[in-house]
């Protein structure tokens, strides 16, 4: 949400976002280490870190997963096929999240080069 005073993050109840405790945590780390971010730099660090937060619930499903599966190896076949498929599909969602995450965080620090050009060519003395 941007306000009049800047970029605020949205606020939503735990309930209805569990994700939300580790969604602020990794935004304000990313917030943190830009200088002076730019409203739109600002922007895609909240999707980067909406996305960060699925991700990382995502890789803790894959170990327990793993666990699991390594369990189940002992038993019925059956298990391990569906635990083994479940795997799989937390696998190939996590890895689509990373891409996406990696392609904002890309984003973002290509405006914020930009940015910096910019101020640095606005500075110069045109002769």
């Amino acid at each position: 949400m941007i306000t009049s005073s800047g970029l605020t993050p949205a606020t939503t109840s735990p309930a209805a976002d569990p994700f939300a405790r580790r969604r602020e945590e990794v935004r304000a780390l990313l917030l943190a280490s830009a200088s002076r971010p730019s409203a739109a730099e600002a922007l895609l660090y909240d999707v980067a870190s909406r996305e960060l937060a699925i991700y990382v619930e995502l890789s803790e499903a894959q170990e327990k997963l793993a666990c699991e599966l390594r369990a189940a190896v002992s038993g019925d076949v059956r298990g391990v096929l569906a635990v083994s498929k479940v795997l799989r599909e937390v696998t190939q969602v996590a890895g689509a999240i990373g891409r996406r995450v990696e392609h904002v965080l890309t984003t973002a620090t290509s405006l914020r080069a930009q940015r910096r050009f910019l101020e640095l060519q606005g500075g110069r003395d045109e002769t």
